[in-house]
């Protein structure tokens, strides 16, 4: 037993010191090969103890044991593998928003949004036909999506987020009703009336002007310059305002954590009003997402992208940004 202990560690160790010279693209190929392991083990185990008929002789024991054995490592593998994943992400997070060469946090603040009209829409998205012209008034829009240390500041120390990161990452978890709680108490607090963005109003910020599928363009080279997702992100959080602003100085538009808007959700844009208030009209209980999750491709971050949720709806990937009317 003593053996088989010490040989179970050195193997652990061994995946450790694998695991910790891998890339951040590496790990999910090193837990996908683990997965493959223990399956194999499991079912191995799994025979060995349905032969309740199987003779003691010295062959058949040490078989058992080999089975035992290779069980047991992955176990090992598992726990510690994990383990390693989950400090060295703390060890990232603990500089500047993610890697230690993220810059600091910029300050959070009201941008003024200059009134202005723009195609809405794409036909990339049959959710976001048919593209028509909206008018927008001026208004006033985070530079940032509220943070953890924000919510918890104003909620009583409370954290809801899934991913209790705190400081600078995004408050995730919150549903559209903890949202509006949020601001309400917020308002209550500073005498003022903030609000949720409408769909029109998110949308005509995150373009910035630009009527490319991004706020930079069309070019898909420049993505990483401004966005957290499926290529960059790693599974690491990311603390907030760490990429470029788009030119109305807006972080984060596109990717590290989808957005929570004013409208109710519908499936198309047929019959939606075009002077960029909210579609009030509808189910109540659907709301509107927009901004692409910090796993998602290149084509869900675009900047007419769209999606929905319940209101009662809580995810890792969803938070919100405020906004108020000029």
């Amino acid at each position: 037993m003593a053996v088989r202990f010490i040989v179970i560690v050195l193997a652990a160790l061994s995946i450790w010191t694998e695991a910790s010279a891998a890339e951040p693209n590496d790990h999910p190929v090193l837990l996908a090969q683990a997965n493959s392991n223990y399956e194999t083990a499991k079912k191995l185990v799994e025979i060995s103890n349905s032969k309740q008929d199987m003779s003691n002789s010295p062959g058949r024991i040490a078989a058992k044991e080999g089975l035992v054995n290779a069980f047991l490592l992955f176990v090992a593998f598992f726990f510690i593998y994990h383990g390693y994943i989950y400090f060295k992400n703390r060890a990232l997070n603990s500089g500047n928003g993610g890697d230690s060469t993220s810059p600091a946090t910029p300050k959070h603040k009201l941008v003024k949004i200059p009134g202005g009209v723009f195609e809405m829409g794409s036909d990339l998205f049959r959710n976001s036909k048919p593209v028509r012209q909206v008018t927008v008034s001026s208004f006033m829009l985070s530079n940032m999506v509220v943070t953890q240390e924000q919510w918890s500041s104003l909620m009583n120390g409370r954290n809801p987020s899934c991913n209790k990161e705190g400081g600078d990452h995004p408050v995730n978890c919150v549903s559209w009703e903890d949202a509006q709680a949020y601001i309400a108490k917020l308002n209550e607090k500073t005498g003022k009336q903030y609000r949720l963005p409408t769909e029109a109003e998110w949308e005509y910020a995150a373009r910035a002007g630009n009527g490319g599928r991004w706020c930079f363009g069309d070019d898909e080279s420049q993505l990483g310059d401004f966005a957290w997702y499926q290529a960059n992100y790693h599974y690491i959080a990311r603390k907030v305002g760490q990429k470029k602003p788009n030119s109305f100085g807006l972080y984060d538009m596109h990717g590290l954590i989808q957005e929570w808007v004013q409208d109710v959700w519908h499936s198309t844009y047929k019959d939606a009003p075009n002077d960029g208030t909210a579609w009030a009209a509808g189910k109540q209980t659907e709301r509107v997402i927009r901004g692409g999750p910090p796993s998602g491709d290149t084509k869900s971050l675009c900047s007419a992208s769209r999606n929905h949720a319940s209101a009662e709806m809580k995810a890792s990937d969803i938070g919100f940004r405020i906004a108020q009317s000029c």
